[in-house]
């Protein structure tokens, strides 16, 4: 399976870093703070919107890079798909609430599986996956760095 990550390379981090710890480090709609979680796209354009979202235009222009990010075949069996995921109602709130960032967390401290498919707020019809840096298949999760991103100027306007 691959999946698709927008990343920053800074003095701290590599681009391709999935330590999970900048999730860790600000929480986000499916992880609270303190928890670890790698979130990735099955697309470049939703990594791009999900991306986009959470940033200032000021931000957008930082030293990103289009990271892929490889799970080996036959790890889905360690994933929880949407049918079999319960997310709270109004997980797609903005602000998201509380109640997302839990039931994240509880998955991840669950520990049942490698990573779990959710749809994305901007779109439903398509997903987003969060992996689990605590799961024991974890490592054979691999990502390389594609190329430098840049975002188009004609979506991104800086006023």
């Amino acid at each position: 399976m691959v999946l698709w990550r927008i990343s920053t390379q800074t003095k701290k981090y590599k681009a391709d870093d999935i330590s999970g710890k900048g999730a860790q480090l600000v929480g986000g709609r499916w992880n609270q703070v303190g928890t670890p979680m790698l979130y990735c796209a099955q697309h470049i354009s939703i990594a791009c919107l999900e991306t986009m979202a959470h940033l200032n235009a000021e931000l957008l222009w930082m030293d990103r890079y289009l990271v892929r990010v490889e799970v080996p075949d036959g790890l889905a069996r360690h994933f929880t798909f949407p049918q079999n995921a319960d997310p709270p109602l109004r997980w797609h709130a903005n602000p998201y609430e509380e109640k997302s960032s839990r039931f994240g967390t509880d998955w991840i401290n669950e520990g049942k599986s490698l990573g779990i498919i959710l749809p994305s707020s901007f779109i439903q019809e398509e997903n987003i996956v969060c992996l689990n840096p605590f799961h024991p298949r974890y490592l054979d999760v691999k990502a390389t760095v594609v190329r430098k991103w840049q975002y188009d100027e004609r979506i991104v306007r800086i006023e």
